[in-house]
């Protein structure tokens, strides 16, 4: 899979190798009506802040977060974020690093995932 070498392409198949390889749901696809959206909305409501961002993020839900979870661009997860107790809000830093990053929150009434971008 990997015919070239060099110092990025190393680092990659060292983080391709110490992948656990579980497919990962980012997202899904839904028809949008009145229906569906009001359900999904009520299912996962919560307000995540300031986005775009220059590095602390803001979660506020209406139900109690159960966990939270960072990826980058690519989907790759970054990490697990803690959250404590039965908490509807909480603050978390981004990586140092720029660019497009997605969180999945899962409430007591639901999952959803939204993109935030960090200056």
């Amino acid at each position: 899979m990997f015919g070239y070498s060099s110092t990025e392409i190393d680092r990659f198949k060292s983080y391709y190798a110490a992948a656990d390889k579980t497919p990962v749901l980012m997202g899904e696809k839904a028809a949008k009506s009145s229906y569906t959206d009001v359900s999904r909305q009520k299912a996962s409501s919560f307000k995540m802040y300031p986005n775009p961002s220059n590095g602390k993020v803001r979660i506020q839900a209406q139900h109690p977060i159960l966990s939270v979870s960072l990826f980058n661009a690519s989907g790759w997860l970054i990490r697990n974020i803690p959250v404590p107790g039965l908490s509807r809000s909480l603050s978390f830093d981004l990586p140092a690093a720029k660019g497009i990053y997605y969180v999945r929150i899962h409430t007591s009434k639901g999952e959803k995932a939204q993109k935030v971008l960090k200056y």
